[in-house]
């Protein structure tokens, strides 16, 4: 019998890992990546990341992948603060290319996204909207499916039961250690458990120890921001 990925490589079994359709980027965490189709972040698709708070964790568990993109502008739609430039890197090529981009009225931010896809320039576009119809989500996704670009939309945890397009939908939680992830949608089977990843108390530090684990898993009050 074949495999559903001879048949098509769009398809794959719901009980297993599925593969990644279209380039993917390596997520900089290796015990995360074993988890992702493909081993990385979805590229030319959209996915979502959800978080409590705005702010705290996003640029964080991006910032390793964002940092081997070498071409292209680095889009940061509507953040919730002024983005804090020497926090995503002591490498002035880098902070060149981040462009922020501050809309008011959510229909202003998702125009300007839709804009900064069409124009297939930009390496990678973060945007923070909160409440989204299936329709903008789907309008997002298909725009992306044009691009090579890592599309990342940062929605509130409240969201996690509404049904959405993505490609790849991530819950990220606060801890002393750094953070713990939750796979929630994926090709392939959900993640029931939250994986930690170790982060290093101090954003500005540049060798981060993606893999070490902590002994103790204890929640956080508080992180550093990489946005204030």
């Amino acid at each position: 019998m074949n495999s559903p990925e001879q048949i098509h490589p769009a398809l794959w079994r719901a009980s297993q890992l599925g593969h990644a359709h279209g380039r993917t980027l390596d997520s900089g965490f290796r015990m995360l990546n074993r988890e992702l189709p493909g081993q990385g972040w979805p590229l030319g698709q959209l996915m979502e990341l959800l978080i409590d708070e705005p702010g705290t964790l996003e640029c964080r568990l991006l910032l390793p992948a964002l940092r081997q993109l070498t071409q292209g502008a680095l889009m940061l739609v509507a953040p919730p603060y002024v983005p804090q430039i020497h926090g995503f890197s002591h490498d002035d090529s880098f902070r060149q290319r981040l462009v922020w981009v501050n809309p008011a009225l959510l229909k202003d931010r998702l125009w300007a996204t839709e804009q900064i896809l069409r124009h297939r320039s930009s390496a990678a576009v973060l945007l923070w909207a909160d409440q989204l119809r299936n329709d903008q989500l789907r309008r997002l996704h298909l725009l992306a499916q044009q691009t090579e670009s890592l599309l990342c939309l940062i929605r509130p945890m409240s969201v996690a039961q509404t049904p959405s397009p993505a490609a790849l939908r991530i819950a990220a939680l606060p801890a002393s250690y750094g953070m713990q992830v939750r796979i929630l949608k994926r090709r392939g089977q959900a993640m029931d458990q939250h994986l930690p990843l170790y982060l290093p108390a101090h954003p500005y530090l540049s060798d981060l120890q993606h893999d070490r684990q902590p002994a103790v898993a204890q929640p956080a009050q508080r992180v550093s921001r990489l946005l204030q």
